[in-house]
């Protein structure tokens, strides 16, 4: 009888996996995009500037990317993703990568623009079909979400992983600033105001602190004109952003 129970037992977890498994393949695609903050080459080691000017400026690339090996049209648009263009990885249980800059007509009635992204649907290592990413490929705080009903096959694509030195050597897709903004070092998209964590908080004197942030250090004083006087003590450190946070890149 007891034997007769495992079976049983055995063969209810086979099925429960089995309907799991069909479950998820039903289901939607989720996925994510970090981006990865490479400091640029200070020329100055001290800055004299307004409050809320920035004071320093690095580059934004994607975390991880491939190239195309080969020019791509993409199925039921006018776009075509050419040769050589690099790709950003998305953090996903698929091997999905995802242009910037080019967009598609997308949602109802066409009226949206959205960016297009290569998936391995078969996940034997090649990309092979396509969709409309539903959040931003770089900066993005969401995870998007694809149905499977949307993702269109497109044949194989050749595409080359780019190595970490690779990828801190890619072309600007935007920039980041550090800046001094409510009493508080932050790091800021481009050089807008759109700031997106708070470090330290400070409140300058005429007599210099140093303080610590994104890796680096740095000296803050307070002068006669209501001006601050920044000087780079060590120089901040590569960082990811993942969806509204800093963490340190992986070995």
């Amino acid at each position: 009888m007891r034997r007769y129970a495992c079976v049983a037992t055995l063969a209810l977890a086979i099925a429960t996996s089995s309907a799991d498994a069909k479950e998820a393949d039903a289901g939607s695609i989720r996925y994510g995009f970090d981006t990865l903050l490479v400091p640029g080459d200070p020329a100055e080691r001290t800055h004299t500037v307004d409050k809320k000017d920035v004071w320093f400026v690095g580059k934004a690339v994607p975390a991880g990317a491939v190239v195309l090996d080969a020019p791509v049209a993409i199925p039921k648009t006018k776009a075509v993703l050419e040769k050589g263009l690099p790709l950003s990885i998305a953090t996903s249980s698929y091997f999905i990568a995802c242009q910037q800059g080019l967009s598609v007509t997308a949602g109802l009635f066409g009226g949206g623009k959205a960016p297009v992204c290569l998936i391995d649907y078969d996940r034997d290592g090649v990309l092979d079909s396509w969709f409309r990413s539903s959040v931003a490929t770089i900066w993005s705080e969401y995870h998007g979400n694809i149905q499977r009903d949307d993702i269109y096959p497109i044949g194989p694509i050749a595409a080359t992983r780019l190595t970490p030195g690779q990828v801190d050597d890619l072309e600007s897709w935007t920039m980041y600033a550090l800046r001094y903004v409510g009493g508080r070092l932050t790091y800021c998209i481009g050089l807008s105001y759109t700031c997106l964590t708070n470090g330290p908080k400070i409140e300058p004197m005429a007599s210099e602190q140093t303080v610590e942030f994104v890796g680096g250090e740095y000296g803050f004083a307070l002068l006669a004109d209501g001006r601050l006087n920044i000087r780079m003590i060590r120089d901040p450190h590569k960082m990811v952003f993942v969806r509204g946070g800093l963490v340190a890149p992986a070995p």
